[in-house]
């Protein structure tokens, strides 16, 4: 594994920024920054089905290790979000050697890598696979950003981390009306033929998922909805606003 990359030229960039970019400090005091947390979430989209996509199934806003088979409403998504990046953020303050410091925009790439790649030890690039662990611990702040210019799988949100990385820019938040938005036309423009999943076509499952979390969000049907698939919605709903049926089951038996 290597771990010094092409050099990139950050001084031609200019940054605004309200997050601490200069003062130093263990890795393991810090926690992930508003911004930082608002990053994330503007990489990512509103998916209520769990749709199999690079690899790997997930739902909500990228959670890829539950399931939640009665899909989700946009405030439900955002539980789960919350309780993915605050259990990437206990992994990457203990990850590393008690004695590394870092920055507060530094700290919240690294939270970001491993909420998307599950991975602080490496990183596949287009000059070969580099030990970032390595990297960041002993190597400068600017041989780090190298390495995430030169990555080869997720260049345009490594690009992104590279900025924060070097300037401490952030970039655009996408507001989470918008996310809700767009996740509810994606439901509208997909149903029933069109989510991802390891099948030839959408799972039965998925396409639950897909009436009941619409009906939940904006109280209308999918066009194309039986009669009985009608029904079965208004049961499941009235046995979730009863509380006989908890949406977030898979993530209350994980806690």
């Amino acid at each position: 594994m290597i771990t010094v990359a092409p050099v990139t030229d950050f001084s031609i960039f200019t940054a605004s920024t309200t997050v601490d970019t200069t003062t130093s400090a263990l890795v393991s005091s810090f926690s992930l920054s508003t911004t930082g947390k608002s990053f994330i979430l503007s990489q990512v989209r509103y998916r209520p089905v769990r749709i199999y996509q690079n690899g790997a199934y997930q739902q909500g806003y990228h959670n890829t290790t539950l399931n939640f088979e009665y899909g989700l409403t946009a405030a439900e998504a955002y539980t789960v979000f919350e309780r993915d990046v605050a259990d990437a953020t206990i992994y990457t303050k203990n990850f590393y050697p008690a004695t590394t410091k870092c920055t507060q925009n530094q700290f919240d790439v690294l939270v970001s890598l491993y909420f998307f790649d599950k991975n602080l030890s490496t990183l596949i690039g287009n000059s070969g696979i580099y030990d970032i662990q390595t990297a960041f611990i002993s190597g400068t702040a600017s041989n780090f950003t190298n390495i995430l210019m030169d990555t080869s799988i997720n260049r345009q949100r490594n690009f992104k981390e590279a900025k924060i990385y070097a300037l401490g820019e952030y970039g655009d938040v996408i507001p989470t009306a918008w996310l809700r938005n767009e996740g509810i036309q994606y439901m509208r423009a997909n149903y029933p033929s069109n989510f991802p999943s390891v099948a030839s076509s959408p799972t039965t499952e998925q396409k639950r998922q897909a009436r009941l979390s619409y009906y939940r969000e904006v109280q209308l049907w999918l066009t194309g909805m039986t009669e009985l698939e009608k029904q079965e919605t208004t049961n499941l709903y009235d046995q979730i606003q009863a509380g006989t049926i908890d949406p977030l089951k898979a993530l209350n038996q994980s806690a």
